[in-house]
Order: C-alpha cells, then sequence, then structure tokens
C-alpha cells in the first residue's frame, strides 16, 4: 500500500516558523504531501505522541525525499513506475523557470522571488547559461555588512557572503530515480532541467 507518514516520524524535523504551513494528520497519503508540497516550503504533521498527547512537528521537501530514498521497495506500483520515469515522461519539464542575470543587483533578485511568491531564483548569464541559484535562505546567517552589500552584483554578493550558489542540474532524459539519488548525496532539495546547452 501506499506509504504514510505514521511510520515516518524520526525523520520529520524542522520548525514551526513557516507561515504557509498546512496542518495534515499523521496518516496523511503521501502522493497527496507530495503534490502540496510542490508549492509549499513544509507542511506541519499532527500526531498522537507515546503518552497519548497531541502534538506537532513540521516535514519539509527535504524530509520527503530521504523517506522516499529509505523505503524504495515499500512503493506502490505506481510509485515506482513514476519512479523511474524520466522528466519529460512525467511532463515535469513544463513551468517555466524564473530566472535573473548574475550582474543584477542581489536585492533586485530578491525583491523578484517577493513578488513571483517562489523560493528560488535561477542565475544565468548573458548567453542564457545556467550558472547558479539564489534563493530566500541564502538570507539566513547574513550580518548587517552582508545586508549593506544587496546592491552588488547576486553572483559577487553570493561569493562574499560564503554561500555556495552552483546549481544541481538533470536533462529532459534524466529519471526520477537518478534525480533523488542526486539531490539526498548533495543534501538538496532542488534540480534545475536544463537543456544541452546549459540552458534552463
Amino acid at each position: 500500500g501506499d506509504i504514510v507518514f505514521k511510520k515516518s516520524r524520526k525523520y520529520l524535523s524542522g520548525t514551526m516558523s513557516d507561515w504557509s504551513l498546512i496542518i495534515f494528520d499523521e496518516e496523511t497519503n503521501l502522493d497527496h504531501l507530495i503534490k502540496l508540497l510542490g508549492y509549499r516550503h513544509r507542511c506541519l504533521i499532527r500526531y498522537t505522541d507515546s503518552n497519548g498527547k497531541e502534538s506537532f512537528t513540521t516535514v519539509s521537501q527535504s524530509d520527503v525525499i530521504k523517506f522516499i530514498f529509505s523505503n524504495l521497495n515499500n512503493l506502490s506500483s505506481k510509485q515506482k513506475f513514476n519512479f523511474n520515469s524520466t522528466i519529460e515522461e512525467l511532463e515535469f519539464n513544463q513551468a517555466q523557470v524564473v530566472t535573473c542575470n548574475q550582474n543584477d543587483k542581489a536585492i533586485d533578485c530578491f525583491k523578484l522571488l517577493h513578488e513571483k511568491k517562489i523560493y528560488a531564483l535561477a542565475i544565468i548569464d548573458d548567453d542564457g547559461k545556467l550558472v547558479g541559484n539564489i534563493s530566500t535562505t541564502n538570507l539566513k546567517g547574513t550580518n548587517f555588512k552582508d545586508l549593506t552589500q544587496l546592491d552588488k552584483p547576486v553572483g559577487q554578493w553570493l561569493s562574499q557572503t560564503k554561500h555556495k550558489y552552483d546549481p544541481i542540474t538533470c536533462q529532459n532524459d534524466t529519471t526520477i530515480n537518478a534525480i533523488v539519488q542526486e539531490l539526498v548525496a548533495k543534501k538538496v532539495h532542488r534540480v534545475f532541467v536544463v537543456d544541452k546547452d546549459g540552458k534552463p
């Protein structure tokens, strides 16, 4: 049968600080949770602890990826089929990627994130090739000096604040299986689909 998160509380972690949290019960179907996490960074799970008390924890996109990778043998037939399908077969390459140029000011990139209500931007060079990415998490751990430098080019700002921004990429013929392995190995939760020229 389908995996449910009643069996996976030990994999769940995070904080309850995200304004976009949606509450689910511990019996929530994994497929449904995956679909929702395609639009939101994390969700809140309500469960009953060992003392019979109602408790809450969060589940993020990364938590789901790790859980699936650890339970490949428990996937349903449909889930296994999707797992071995390619990006193109599942039409995961339909969404338009929002981009910024590596010479754009960092502050303008964060402004674009806010305006588009998205979590990350693809950073491209003047030829349209993917060279990096920037997300809301890049603001974590920044100090006052870093914030005063937001008028610098985004690539330069990310480098001076010691944020790694090398993008993880795949192509249309990459399978979901291969992508999940890459996500787990690199400890990331975002992969950009690019063409043979490296353009998103």
